[in-house]
């Protein structure tokens, strides 16, 4: 029995596995971190800052195309794939990721040369070249991470995570410590992305009509909306450092604004890890026709965004601190910036969980037009804020754009869905948060363990005033103890045996 096939339940039979998933593919991604820091430290040990930056320049530049890739595709794959519980078009979607793959490679090739000109820096078009032949793999192994999502195998999509990063890795590693020039480090890029792929293959295994032919128009008719919202999102959240240099600020102010932004990676992994679990949960659900369940689904993600507000909060109270531990005393001016942008990732958060939800029930094009509006009310919040107010001006522009796409996507989940707001948990997280944002500032934390010991206090102080307002129902703490004791718990496969 496969998850598409399984007989239907309440929506509380699902959280657990779509809490342990999350919990399981943000450890997997969470890898990308110290995976990235040891290849930069391998890199500038062995070539030094300029070899260093030839690098980073060439794969900062493929990065943003196959992350384009992926927007383009992921949310579509999974939907596709959820609603195909008994023949799946797998090769047509691994199709679809190759000829998008190959077309992106072709273009960074051509724009090597010129972008090596205009950088003034000629090993940067060899090092765009070679990993250029990076993104089909990439692509492949993007599209076949969505389609285990898709199926609900969401230990498989985590170990497939987990590859990605170890296998770049070692391919960098074991290519440079050959003796291999900074070129040698994209060919070892280029390796470990096949390595990666190759281990996601493997995993989405085969199943039966996996060759069934799916006409364009069913694919991209997803695909295209949610690449918008996910596009213009990504902008929102990049859109403010851009506005600060060209707007001309100090250099200084991008500096502080750009060190702000790294506070808010954690819950933006959330968010990109939560909201595609939760598509491809919804998704299977409304295939079964169990609408009701799906929508269920959808109102405790909403309620698990607003929960988190309290502990962005801590983090907002303990910017100062955190700030100078990091970076420095000469980034004490940035802590002040930080509230509004953990605001903004917060608005964020909530607009990917809707749009997910949105997706799931054929609501793909509403949740896109949630988002229209909040670039050009961005880009003229920069123009009138940024020349007068600096980086604050540009970190309050971002939250009430984000804070407007939010509220949108409120109005257009109770219209299209019926899904309303919970009311009684806005009110107690917005308190909550006013209260630890005011602890958090009030208690001091010179050092690190210091800022161990307050943030675990206060995070700890808010889970036990969730549970004692009643936050925290007998239902919910039942779904949280069967994710934890299911969290290695096998998903049935189409031939019964089980999947990782």
């Amino acid at each position: 029995m496969t998850p598409g096939n399984e007989r239907p339940d309440r929506a509380g039979a699902h959280r657990p596995r779509l809490i342990a998933g999350t919990v399981q593919v943000l450890m997997s991604e969470g890898l990308a971190l110290p995976t990235g820091v040891a290849v930069a430290a391998l890199l500038a040990r062995v070539f030094g800052p300029e070899g260093y930056g030839v690098f980073a320049l060439a794969v900062s530049l493929v990065a943003a195309a196959e992350w384009g890739l992926g927007a383009l595709f992921s949310r579509a794959t999974i939907a596709l794939i959820g609603s195909s519980s008994d023949r799946q078009p797998v090769r047509a979607v691994l199709r679809w990721h190759l000829a998008g793959g190959v077309i992106v490679a072709a273009v960074l090739t051509l724009a090597a040369m010129p972008l090596a000109a205009v950088m003034d820096e000629p090993r940067v078009r060899w090092c765009l070249v070679l990993l250029a032949f990076e993104a089909p793999f990439v692509a492949l192994a993007t599209g076949c991470r969505g389609i285990l999502t898709g199926r609900g195998w969401f230990g498989a999509r985590a170990v497939a995570g987990a590859v990605r990063w170890i296998a770049r890795l070692i391919g960098i590693g074991t290519c440079v410590s050959l003796g291999f020039p900074i070129e040698g480090a994209a060919v070892g890029s280029v390796l470990g992305a096949l390595v990666s792929f190759i281990v996601a293959r493997v995993l989405v295994g085969r199943a039966p009509g996996d060759n069934v032919p799916v006409a364009p128009a069913v694919f991209w008719h997803v695909a295209i909306p949610t690449f918008v919202l996910a596009m213009s999102l990504r902008l929102l959240d990049k859109l403010g450092l851009v506005a600060l240099k060209v707007l001309g600020a100090p250099t200084a102010d991008a500096g502080l604004y750009a060190a702000v932004q790294s506070l808010s990676i954690a819950p933006a992994q959330f968010a990109m890890a939560f909201s595609p679990l939760l598509l491809a949960t919804m998704t299977r659900l409304v295939e079964r026709g169990d609408t009701a369940s799906a929508r269920r689904q959808a109102f405790v993600a909403t309620r698990v965004v607003w929960l988190s507000a309290p502990l962005l909060a801590i983090v907002a109270g303990s910017a100062t601190e955190i700030v100078r531990i990091v970076y420095g005393d000469q980034f004490d001016p940035a802590a002040m910036l930080a509230a509004p942008l953990l605001v903004a990732t917060f608005a964020i958060a909530y607009v990917s969980v809707a749009s997910a939800a949105l997706t799931a029930e054929g609501h793909a094009r509403a949740a896109a037009r949630t988002v229209w509006p909040v670039l050009p009310l961005a880009i003229v919040g920069y123009i009138v804020c940024v020349p007068r107010y600096g980086a604050p001006g540009a970190a309050v522009t971002t939250s009430l754009a984000a804070l407007v796409g939010a509220a949108l996507s409120a109005v257009v989940m109770r219209t299209a869905l019926r899904i309303r707001l919970p009311v009684a948990t806005c009110v107690r997280s917005l308190v909550l948060s006013v209260a630890v944002y005011a602890l958090a500032k009030a208690w001091p934390a010179p050092d690190l363990l210091a800022l161990g010991i307050k943030a675990t206090a206060l995070a700890a102080g808010v889970a036990v005033t969730c549970a004692l307002l009643g936050e925290w129902t007998r239902a919910d703490l039942a779904w949280v103890h069967t994710a934890w004791r299911d969290r290695r718990g096998p998903t049935a496969s189409r031939d019964g045996a089980s999947r990782p």
